[in-house]
């Protein structure tokens, strides 16, 4: 009865130790990439893990140990992409750099414990012995706690980029994967052979470990630089070409504007009201890529997915004589939606208003982005239709009024919306002009 009271005490123990250390570890994740820490997200991240330490505790079997470590590794990977909603790049490269930082703090815990108890510790029965295992985990809690800590100050961080090429996802992958591979096994050679090791070699590897962390961490970090510096230059040369084009266009009207002021005097001289709205329309024509692309230099430079994603419907729109007006009064700021998502929902809208505006007469696209009085963006397109709309059956999956078209788009909406949770979207039908107005939190 004692014996099973003082297991029950001792699984307890660990429990609190395992929710207290992978709250840290959450915490530690959400630190390196630069994340918002959801604490509820966080909370059950911790819980998780800290039932299957448990379970595994209980569990006595063969090569437990090993079958520990593989259980462990899956359930990381599995909370971090599917409860803290990371994406699978961030969970397969953290998850290695967490074993190494973990084998190393329990390393430096040990050495601690080694030179504290005069080179008399020993590991293994440490591990095994109830309160001597609480003791240690509560060390490396406090180291864990303290690294933590550590690098949220030094703002040290991997800013992997939400559309990273493959080959670049491999380099940081494989990189932190050697990096484990050539660490753990080390500390786990010195953990199990602590007392037979001259404390000197032991500084010695603690030192050559550290070395080989930092450089971890740093190899990591620039690789994901690198990537974004790619992206930023790619960004920069389509961003350098809008201005090039703006400047062209405006080079051109300075040079046709008395031209332009003096046929406008002719048609005022003859009365032809009819004939100036004409003129003035296709003045307008020529002036409607100018007027959308100045806005978006202005208030959208420092997005560029979504810069280049309202830079091909322009061009699209004037490819295909579509009047296509953006009305942006300020920047926005978006960061409870993914980038990736957002240029989802708003790429479908656009292709689907675009299209229907180009089979209508008026031919008439307009997008408008500004904030309510709560703070709320909200994203209004508008475009001109010909024909019968059935609001309540263009969600669903499969329909559509086009031909070759599959009438997934729009489904497809819904689905990342639901999803989100962070915005939703309303539609309105007003004679023959369509409205789709999009709210994000």
């Amino acid at each position: 009865m004692e014996s099973s009271m003082q297991r029950i005490i001792e699984l307890v123990s660990c429990f609190l130790c395992f929710t207290i250390f992978f709250l840290i570890q959450g915490f530690f994740i959400a630190t390196i990439f630069n994340k918002k820490v959801i604490k509820k997200r966080l909370l059950l991240f911790s819980l998780l893990n800290s039932v299957v330490q448990v379970m595994l505790l209980v569990i006595t079997i063969k090569f437990v140990t090993e079958i520990s470590m593989f259980v462990y590794i899956i359930v990381i990977v599995l909370s971090i992409k599917f409860i803290l909603n990371y994406k699978l790049i961030h969970a397969l490269v953290v998850t290695p750099l967490l074993l190494i930082i973990s084998a190393l703090l329990e390393y430096v815990g040990s050495t601690i414990l080694t030179v504290s108890l005069g080179g008399k510790f020993d590991y293994t029965f440490w591990t095994n012995n109830f309160p001597n295992s609480i003791v240690l985990r509560i060390i490396g809690i406090v180291l864990y706690l303290g690294v933590s800590i550590a690098i949220y100050y030094m703002k040290i961080k991997v800013n992997i980029p939400e559309d990273i090429s493959r080959k670049r996802s491999f380099s940081i992958l494989a990189n932190t994967i050697i990096s484990a591979i050539l660490i753990i096994p080390n500390m786990l050679y010195f953990l199990n052979n602590s007392n037979s090791i001259n404390l000197t070699m032991v500084y010695f590897n603690i030192f050559a470990v550290f070395i080989l962390l930092v450089l971890c961490f740093y190899n990591s970090i620039k690789s994901s630089e690198l990537e974004a510096k790619r992206q930023e230059v790619e960004f920069q040369k389509i961003y350098i070409k809008s201005l090039d084009d703006i400047i062209d266009g405006l080079r051109g009207f300075k040079h046709d504007y008395n031209n332009n002021v003096q046929a406008i005097g002719g048609y005022l001289a003859l009365n032809d009201i009819k004939g100036l709205n004409k003129y003035y329309c296709q003045m307008q024509s020529e002036t409607r890529k100018i007027n959308n692309t100045i806005p978006l230099n202005k208030f959208v430079k420092n997005n560029p997915a979504l810069y280049g994603l309202l830079l091909s419907k322009i061009s699209f729109a004037e490819v295909k004589d579509i009047q296509f007006i953006i009305n942006i009064m300020d920047e926005y700021n978006i960061d409870n939606v993914k980038v990736y998502e957002l240029c989802k929902i708003l790429g479908i809208l656009l292709d689907n208003a675009l299209e229907a505006a180009y089979e209508s007469a008026k031919r008439y696209v307009e997008l408008s982005i500004r904030k309510d009085q709560e703070g709320m963006v909200i994203i209004e397109i508008i475009n001109s239709f010909e024909g019968e709309l059935n609001i309540e059956m263009i969600f669903e999956n499969g329909f559509t009024t086009k031909k070759n078209h599959s009438g997934f788009g729009l489904w497809e909406v819904k689905k990342i919306i639901s999803n989100t949770q962070k915005c939703s979207l309303k539609t309105l039908v007003s004679g023959n002009l369509f409205t789709q107005r999009l709210e994000v939190a």
